[in-house]
Order: structure tokens, then sequence, then C-alpha cells
């Protein structure tokens, strides 16, 4: 299985401890029939803007937020 736990964890660093966060999609798909993940998709109750720019300055990419 693809190896994504240093994503995860680079998630959960930034996503507040107290709230929960769910990988949901193809990916959860992909890696139970063990094929190429190509996007993670999350699942947040709140926090998800901060979350997702806070992930994005990490990994040095684009961050776009569409309403």
């Amino acid at each position: 299985m693809v190896e994504l736990n240093w994503l995860f964890d680079l998630v959960r660093s930034i996503h507040p401890a107290d709230k929960e966060i769910f990988l949901v999609g193809g990916a959860v798909r992909d890696l139970l029939l063990d094929q190429p993940v190509h996007d993670l998709d999350f699942a947040l109750a709140d926090n998800t803007r901060k979350t997702a720019q806070g992930v994005a300055r990490v990994l040095k990419i684009a961050f776009l937020y569409a309403r």
C-alpha cells in the first residue's frame, strides 16, 4: 500500500487536535484496492480554509479556494 502517513501527519499537525478529520473519496478506494493514489480529499467539520492554507504553505503549492 502507498505510504501516506507523512501527509496525514502533516494535515493533523495543522488541523486543530480537538477536531475530527476524515480521508474520503477516491483515495480511500484506491488505498483499499492497492492502486496509485492521485489526490486526497479530506472532510472537516470546520477550520477548512485555515487547514488547507497551512497544508499548501508547507507543501509550497498553490492554494485555490472555491465557495
